[in-house]
């Protein structure tokens, strides 16, 4: 969390948070406001905090029908440790098999990215994301010979 609320109650002078989570990486102050401002008006920590979200998972998609020569994008999802969009700074790698031809690595945008893949060998292939050395489960799919369709109707030649 950026800012918001938690209360608490001091004992002996002492609170403790069980239920804080901030949700961004980065350095953080902590502000405390108490109720009743006879005492203190409120006080801010002069230390920081540093706070780090890690990637907890990567799931990587690809279109059902890919085929030979012809570019495909595959995106990727980089979920956080809070199990949101991972927001912090990641450089996502594509890896894959039996020469993979990609725009790789990508930063991720709110914890999205998409690749420019193709290939040009056909058959089963596979491909996996890593960022800060978490890998999503590996995807599999074949790459198809292309294809041209010819169909004669009447006079005109269609080609698809």
């Amino acid at each position: 969390m950026t800012s918001g609320t938690v209360i608490g109650t001091t004992s002996s002078g002492t609170i403790t948070f069980t239920s804080l989570l901030i949700l961004l990486s980065g350095e953080f102050y902590i502000k405390l406001v108490p109720t009743d401002s006879t005492i203190v008006d409120e006080f801010t920590t002069t230390s920081t905090y540093v706070v780090t979200n890690s990637v907890l998972s990567i799931s990587l998609s690809v279109p059902t029908a890919i085929t030979r020569f012809f570019a495909f994008t595959a995106s990727a999802t980089v979920l956080g440790s809070d199990g949101n969009n991972f927001l912090g700074t990641c450089s996502l790698e594509l890896s894959g098999t039996n020469s993979v031809i990609a725009t790789t690595p990508q930063a991720t945008s709110g914890g999205l990215a998409s690749f420019s893949v193709h290939y040009e060998v056909t058959g089963s292939k596979s491909l996996s994301a890593t960022c800060n050395t978490v890998i999503s489960s590996t995807t599999t799919f074949t790459v198809l010979v292309e294809t041209l369709t010819i169909a004669f109707t009447g006079s005109a030649v269609i080609f698809t």
